[in-house]
């Protein structure tokens, strides 16, 4: 995945817009995508399928979705300290 500006509103393009509700939670989730990403210290193209694939789990089941991004993250931190992704 080439995502050219990463810090920039061109790496939505890459989103699986369907697991969104708007543009706003679009842009929520790409907030912390990069903060993980950056905590993890390697590039966002390597956070955004995993993160969505761990977003759509995690809705699938939720009722409120507030707090979907802090568990994701945490979820998807998780993971990559164990090598798993």
């Amino acid at each position: 995945m080439d995502i050219a500006d990463e810090t920039g509103p061109s790496a939505r393009k890459f989103l699986r817009h369907e697991l969104y509700s708007n543009a706003s939670e679009e842009l929520r989730h790409l907030s912390v995508m990069r903060s993980v990403a950056q905590q993890l210290g390697c590039p966002l193209a390597d956070i955004l399928a995993p993160y969505e694939e761990e977003l759509a789990r995690f809705r699938a089941g939720a009722r409120i979705t507030d707090y979907l991004p802090v568990f994701v993250a945490r979820r998807l931190r998780e993971r990559y300290r164990n090598k798993s992704i």
